[in-house]
């Protein structure tokens, strides 16, 4: 019926020792599906106190996703729904994140800008609408674009780019790097994310493993 109801959804991502079943990582699988509903996800307490004061105004369903933990960081970047913000300026390959996974994905383009390496990153905070302006561009340009994110790869932001690239014959070459279909235990926040694979430095070697070892290249 297209009502502006806002939904706020907390603890999208892993969520550390709160419980098996407290982790965030399945819920756009039911959001992608639905027509006409936007869904923005937070990494900053700037972004979400954002969200917050725009979904006052929404006149269509809203569902705004944040993590147990937000970073407290000021931007003047301006945040439009369907356009993603560059963080990172690079020319070697693109990488797509959101959320709080954000900060590993820094860390991890840190590491490869140490390495000689230029990646180019993302801020993909409006995951519907999604950014279909860049994703042109990207085909256009040929370039390696990869997906990280704190979801299941099933029905992430991935697999939905996956779907538009198939259905529009987009050019660029795509990975994902997320979590694979299964029950995460509960645990330490660092230590979820190792296991998954989505800690800086495994981050580092699983993008390396996409992109290609450059000459004299060894593994973090």
């Amino acid at each position: 019926q297209n009502l502006p109801v806002v939904f706020c959804i907390d603890r999208c991502n892993l969520s550390g020792a709160d419980g098996v079943t407290h982790h965030g990582i399945y819920d756009l699988g039911i959001f992608n599906t639905l027509p006409g509903f936007s869904v923005y996800t937070a990494y900053s307490k700037f972004e979400l106190e954002n969200f917050i004061d725009s979904s006052t105004k929404t006149t269509a369903p809203l569902a705004i996703r944040y993590g147990k933990d937000v970073i407290d960081l000021d931007s003047n970047q301006k945040l439009i729904e369907g356009k993603w913000n560059k963080i990172i300026d690079g020319s070697d390959f693109v990488i797509i994140s959101y959320g709080y996974i954000l900060s590993s994905v820094i860390d991890a383009c840190n590491l490869l800008k140490c390495n000689d390496y230029l990646p180019c990153l993302y801020n993909a905070y409006t995951l519907e609408p999604i950014d279909y302006g860049l994703l042109e561009t990207l085909s256009k340009l040929k370039k390696t674009v990869i997906i990280i994110e704190e979801h299941i790869v099933n029905n992430g932001l991935g697999s939905k780019i996956a779907l538009l690239k198939a259905l529009n014959n987009y050019s660029f070459k795509l990975s994902i790097i997320g979590i694979q279909s299964r029950n995460i235990q509960h645990g330490d926040r660092k230590e979820l994310l190792k296991d998954a694979g989505l800690d800086p430095e495994s981050l580092y070697n699983s993008i390396i493993n996409i992109v290609g070892k450059k000459d004299g290249q060894k593994k973090n």
